[in-house]
């Protein structure tokens, strides 16, 4: 049998470890004026009710990650566990009756790149939108195919995405299609 270690990393993540490893730290969003807004606050509708609607997809978000709660997601949610495993991430959406809806999911990668800012880092999503995000890796509904015991995440820090065990614990984002808005 082969005991050779499959590396997954992309050239992205390797940046990410190489700035963490030179203790590389950012305490505030920074966004660069020279890069184009990728997701412009008009683009999203904001229902009231913790929820957004993204009009360029038609995908309807949670604002705050899962374990978190209030106007502005500054409240840590007791007895919701955040961060999980992947197989715990597909739980709390299964499970989830937020704002009144009962067909969360977790989101898949191509879902949340949607709404990665391009312009920002620390985290790399609109603050105003999804407001006190702590800019940490994301699970995501798509499996690596090429190694099963890896799922895609989206690290939402520098807003990059990659491949990580499904045995690790990092923070849910949920979506559902609004078009079933009911």
């Amino acid at each position: 049998m082969n005991n050779q270690k499959i590396c997954t990393y992309s050239v992205s993540a390797l940046a990410l470890f190489l700035l963490t490893a030179l203790g590389t730290t950012v305490n505030a969003q920074t966004c660069k004026s020279n890069v184009p807004i990728s997701t412009d606050s008009s683009e999203f509708i904001n229902h009231g009710d913790g929820t957004v609607t993204h009009t360029a997809t038609g995908l309807m978000w949670k604002r705050c990650q899962e374990g978190k709660t209030g106007v502005n997601c500054e409240i840590v949610e007791p007895n919701v566990p955040a961060p999980v495993t992947w197989r715990w991430s597909l739980q709390q959406a299964s499970d989830s009756t937020f704002a009144g809806y009962t067909d969360w999911r977790v989101p898949n990668i191509k879902e949340l790149a949607s709404i990665v800012e391009i312009s920002c880092y620390a985290p790399a999503i609109n603050a105003s939108i999804f407001p006190n995000d702590p800019g940490e890796t994301v699970w995501s509904s798509s499996s690596y195919v090429n190694y099963t015991p890896y799922q895609w995440v989206m690290d939402f820090g520098y807003g990059i995405d990659y491949q990580l065990e499904k045995s690790g614990e990092y923070r849910v984002r949920l979506v559902r299609d609004a078009a079933i808005r009911d």
